[in-house]
């Protein structure tokens, strides 16, 4: 179970992470910005479809 706090946490760092945020539709990109406010703003033209928003990490990050 997620909770509230570790919500706030991903959130949180989700913002810290550098990248691009993207808009997903059937696997390819169809929006892409920095901002996730201007993101949010894009995903109003699609909201009769089903999308995903999703965060496309800098190439400085290692997960592993």
């Amino acid at each position: 179970m997620v909770t509230n706090k570790k919500c706030k946490n991903r959130g949180k760092m989700m913002e810290e992470l550098t990248g691009e945020w993207v808009i997903l539709k059937d696997d390819e990109i169809i929006e892409r910005n920095i901002d996730i406010k201007v993101i949010l703003e894009l995903a109003k033209k699609y909201e009769d479809r089903d999308i995903t928003i999703s965060k496309i990490p800098s190439t400085s990050y290692c997960f592993y």
